[in-house]
């Protein structure tokens, strides 16, 4: 119940998320994958693929991240 609850409401957004600026999205984006790494701390990820974590600038741009300025 708690995970389809949540969903609904990403869907519902979804036509707001898709008319927001490039920037504007990058932003949405990396307030979701924040809540993924609350969800799923990185280390666990990571671990379990049997790198080491990364932190920083690395992660960013692993990520695709790129800065605006």
């Amino acid at each position: 119940m708690f995970f389809e609850a949540k969903m609904a409401v990403f869907e519902a957004m979804k036509p707001e998320i898709e008319a927001l600026p490039p920037v504007e999205r990058r932003k949405f984006a990396a307030l979701c994958r924040r809540w993924a790494d609350l969800a799923e701390p990185l280390s666990t990820r990571s671990n379990s693929r049997g790198t080491e974590p990364m932190a920083g600038v690395l992660l960013e741009l692993r990520r695709g991240l790129r800065s605006e300025e």
